[in-house]
């Protein structure tokens, strides 16, 4: 199974005229190789005018 996401975040800072535009992107991805294990993999990305962020999370889980 799997999903795709986007979120566009804009945020308006109630105490400063400063404002931030986020773009964040997730993809998850998850294979049940036998009845008892399972393997998954999520990408998180956040993307805004001056940096970047990624995260990659990967789990093998075997159950009993």
């Amino acid at each position: 199974s799997g999903g795709v996401f986007f979120r566009l975040v804009d945020y308006n800072y109630l105490n400063s005229n400063t404002k931030s535009l986020q773009q964040m992107a997730d993809i998850d991805l998850m294979w049940q190789i036998t009845r008892k294990i399972y393997f998954s993999a999520n990408y998180d990305g956040t993307f805004d005018k001056t940096n970047n962020y990624h995260s990659i999370y990967i789990s093998l889980v075997k159950r009993f």
